[in-house]
């Protein structure tokens, strides 16, 4: 009879009884959030890839070289103090065809990327469209990201309630003791 007391005195465990209303029990806040944590992690990705297309294109335009002021006779005197204006080395022949070299103001040669001055419109868009939607994106990407992962954290949340039922088995008798957490 004592083996039996002593295996049941290791093996005595708590026994939780699950609620039947389960929307009070801490999850219902995180299952709400799962969405905005999904979309926060989904817009930063997109804004990462935004921020790709950006940095691609405006180094596209860069190899065009900055824009060029012109004086009174056509001639380059200096470039634009537009950092964003490109396209100086995108000089035609007579004939329309973009030349392999180019002069610039301060008199030295430089090689021409046809392929990047004949596409510098698509690059040139590329680069505001990418550039808008790297904002907005990032934008988005901190609006989920604090409705999925700060906001509802400093709420006052109610503690779970349960019933927790302790057997007790001796060698002279048996009995339990009830738990309520309200």
């Amino acid at each position: 009879m004592r083996r039996v007391a002593a295996v049941c005195l290791v093996v005595v465990r708590t026994v939780s009884v699950a609620r039947a209303d389960d929307s009070d029990d801490g999850q219902s806040d995180h299952d709400s959030r799962s969405g905005w944590k999904l979309a926060a992690l989904t817009s930063g990705a997109a804004t990462i890839g935004m921020a790709g297309g950006f940095l691609y294109s405006y180094g596209k335009l860069s190899e065009t070289g900055p824009a060029f002021t012109y004086d009174s006779s056509g001639n380059p005197n200096g470039t634009s103090s537009n950092p964003l204006a490109f396209g100086g080395y995108c000089t035609k022949d007579s004939q329309g065809n973009y030349r392999d070299t180019v002069i610039d103001p301060k008199g030295r040669m430089h090689t021409v990327p046809k392929d990047t001055c004949a596409h510098g419109g698509f690059y040139t868009t590329m680069g505001a469209a990418t550039g808008v939607g790297m904002i907005v994106g990032a934008g988005f990407t901190l609006f989920a990201a604090y409705k999925g992962y700060i906001a509802g954290k400093h709420g006052e949340k109610k503690p779970p309630r349960s019933i927790v039922v302790t057997p007790v088995i001796s060698p002279d008798g048996a009995g339990a003791t009830l738990r309520l957490d309200w």
